[in-house]
């Protein structure tokens, strides 16, 4: 995400995308990594939101950049019967304002 873009010009661009990729994404289960700008808890709660107004995306957890965490968080999802396979199309949100 673009770091001096309006948040809300992100959040329109967001709904966008994942209502034209609707068909796409069906109703696949996804881990998110928020990327390229630092967000606060509403604002992550505010792009989930969005995703799931606008695509039949589950969004299953969020994760970041470090590593360590991610191995964490995908094993505590494997323990409850998720396989990394089933799971994981990794969704990276990275969004460029060409303007």
């Amino acid at each position: 995400m673009d770091a001096q873009a309006d948040f809300q010009d992100i959040i329109q661009e967001i709904a966008e995308k994942f209502q034209n990729a609707r068909a796409f994404f069906k109703d696949v289960k996804v881990a998110l990594s928020l990327e390229g700008r630092n967000l606060s808890t509403e604002e992550e709660k505010e792009v989930i939101q969005t995703i799931s107004e606008y695509s039949d995306v589950q969004i299953i957890c969020l994760i970041g950049k470090n590593e360590e965490s991610n191995k964490g968080i995908i094993k505590a999802l494997e323990d409850k019967g998720i396989k990394e396979g089933d799971l994981v199309r990794m969704l990276d949100i990275e969004f460029e304002f060409i303007y």
